[in-house]
């Protein structure tokens, strides 16, 4: 037996279940008629598995993003717009149209949870160091720039890519702290002397 909605007939909300399942039991007392009539009502009114499910994911709304939360995501870990744009073939406006609410559509749509996924499936939770090394060439000669660029995202490449660029900002954040507590800014500094010394 196929369950279907009613026209004009509300389906219930996930909250409302419990008092449905109230209901039935309370009319499980009922006179004959009155318990058939009361859940010929009920049967009418409780939606469809389907339903349910769908009632379960806007109770939890982290569980799909929207185009909105997607890019606001991108940008907000150190994305600029101009990158986002790139690697989705769009102009700036429409990026920041997503931004301000517009949801993107059919591909666009589809590419942005590709590129969402690809940089923030693996657990990053900053690209602003990463960023700073995007068209740097890496094993196999292709840039983030590139893979990102690409016809299809490469999930896994973009991944790799992504823990080999924060390495290398790591790297260069360790060379610059050894360098400022060694008081030189840069090679020529540090090897050089303080006004007076003698060699």
């Amino acid at each position: 037996m196929s369950h279907q909605r009613v026209l004009g007939q509300p389906s219930l909300s996930a909250q409302a279940l419990p008092a449905v399942l109230f209901l039935g039991i309370a009319c499980a007392s009922m006179p004959t008629k009155a318990h058939n009539a009361t859940w010929s009502l009920l049967a009418r009114r409780i939606p469809p598995v389907a339903d349910l499910a769908s009632i379960r994911s806007q109770d939890a709304p982290g569980d799909v993003l929207t185009g909105q939360q997607m890019a606001v995501a991108l940008r907000d870990a150190g994305l600029p717009v101009s990158a986002l744009a790139e690697a989705m073939g769009v102009e700036r406006k429409t990026v920041y149209a997503w931004l301000d609410g517009v949801e993107p559509r059919g591909a666009n749509a589809s590419r942005l949870a590709a590129i969402h996924e690809a940089l923030f499936g693996g657990g990053v939770a900053s690209l602003r160091e990463a960023y700073r090394y995007w068209s740097t060439p890496l094993a196999g000669g292709a840039s983030m720039r590139d893979l990102l660029a690409a016809p299809t995202i490469d999930t896994a490449a973009v991944r790799d890519a992504v823990s080999v660029l924060l390495s290398r900002a790591e790297e260069s954040s360790a060379r610059r702290a050894r360098l400022a507590i060694s008081g030189g800014v840069n090679g020529f500094t540090e090897g050089s002397l303080e006004i007076g010394e003698s060699a």
